[in-house]
């Protein structure tokens, strides 16, 4: 009798292994599943300037450690390397290998990009982050936009039939005529972009590499912008 229950409990042991491992697996791929307050928006060649680097295999473990701390917005993962960001504006650390970018959702943030982009390549960058170009349309948030991107930059407002219209649609023509900077605008044919400058509005051409603003808000997909 003793030795058919130690057999019996040998052939438990034998079968409660296995299914204790795929608890634990399937344990682990719920709380993946259950992690709702990042939205990953693609994979990147680089890191931020002035992020937290902390170690750990885990997404789990470092969206935990970015939501411990009420600044963080958002954090990149891959491998063992997790970078936490706290700041207002970017600046891009070039990398070897790609990370996996990540937002917190339900986000309204203003963001200051201090990297040369054309305006097209401005407004996908903002895409790519769930936001839009920013258009200042008053001196007082002009003077902010150039807290974010420390110079100058981009306006989210393109020139369409004669019209300054911003990246959500909005007509700021009217806006933009109090606080024009000297001899502004020039309208010349290929002066379709404008940038802000001490404050000031200035229309220039699209082409040229130029910091910009993202108006993030994650509360919501942002359509692709043409």
């Amino acid at each position: 009798m003793a030795t058919e229950r130690s057999g019996l409990a040998k052939m438990f042991i034998f079968l409660a292994a296995p299914l204790f491992i795929l608890g634990l697996f399937t344990t682990s791929m719920a709380t993946e599943q259950k992690d709702s307050t990042y939205e990953k928006m693609g994979a990147v060649e680089y890191t931020l300037e002035n992020s937290i680097l902390l170690y750990t295999h885990s997404k789990i473990r470092c969206a935990t450690q970015c939501h411990a701390r009420p600044a963080c917005w958002m954090f990149l993962h891959a491998s063992d390397e997790c970078h936490l960001f706290e700041g207002n504006y970017i600046r891009k650390v070039p990398r070897d290998h790609t990370l996996n970018l990540y937002i917190r959702k339900g986000l309204r943030k203003l963001v200051g990009v201090r990297e040369d982009l054309t305006f097209d390549a401005a407004a996908d960058y903002c895409v790519f982050l769930s936001g839009l170009m920013h258009t200042p349309r008053s001196s007082t948030e002009a003077a902010d936009f150039i807290v974010l991107v420390a110079t100058y930059g981009y306006t989210g407002a393109r020139k369409v039939s004669g019209r300054w219209v911003d990246r959500s649609g909005n007509d700021v023509t009217n806006d933009f005529s109090s606080f024009w900077g000297p001899n502004q605008p020039i309208n010349g044919p290929q002066y379709l972009c404008a940038t802000i400058s001490k404050g000031e509005v200035y229309d220039v051409k699209c082409s040229v590499g130029r910091p910009f603003v993202c108006d993030i808000d994650t509360s919501f997909p942002f359509p692709a912008q043409g």
